[in-house]
């Protein structure tokens, strides 16, 4: 059984630090989009840019709704917990209302659990659609200059 808690425990710990990943690679993409436009004139080209940069974005904020959905249901483990042994005053009056407490939290954790997973998946697919549009973005730049060269 320790075998089994060890490797949620590590599943837990990488999947926080993909999340973490994935951020700080959507803020340096942010930063670095911003590097590569200063001083250049809004233009109908950054268009693919702006987009990337909004999906960016989102994907920073529904990585930070993972962090809180995590910390979330770590509470609602641990409230589940105590409501069990009988650490909750206001839940402690009968054991047919400390099951019906604990019924309550347990469902409460499923449906965080379920935006838990959905805020990864998510957060995932933004990042790679803003480096999609960020590629395109740099393909039509390219095009621009070389449009320019030639004439």
């Amino acid at each position: 059984m320790a075998d089994r808690e060890e490797i949620k425990k590590e599943h837990r710990a990488q999947t926080s630090k993909f999340v973490y990943y994935i951020i700080a690679l959507c803020v340096a993409a942010i930063g670095f989009s911003i590097v590569q436009t200063s001083g250049q004139s809004l233009d109908y080209s950054h268009i693919p840019l702006g987009i990337a940069l909004l999906l960016w974005s989102v994907s920073v904020y529904i990585g930070f709704a993972f962090v809180k959905s995590r910390l979330n249901l770590l509470y609602g483990n641990n409230l589940y917990l105590d409501i069990l042994d009988g650490k909750v005053d206001d839940f402690n009056k009968s054991k047919a209302h400390q099951e019906y407490a604990a019924e309550l939290t347990m469902k409460d954790i499923e449906r965080i659990n379920q935006k838990y997973e959905k805020h990864l998946y998510i957060q995932e697919i933004l990042f790679y659609l803003g480096v999609i549009s960020f590629v395109v973005w740099h393909i039509i730049e390219m095009y621009n200059i070389s449009i320019t060269v030639i004439a």
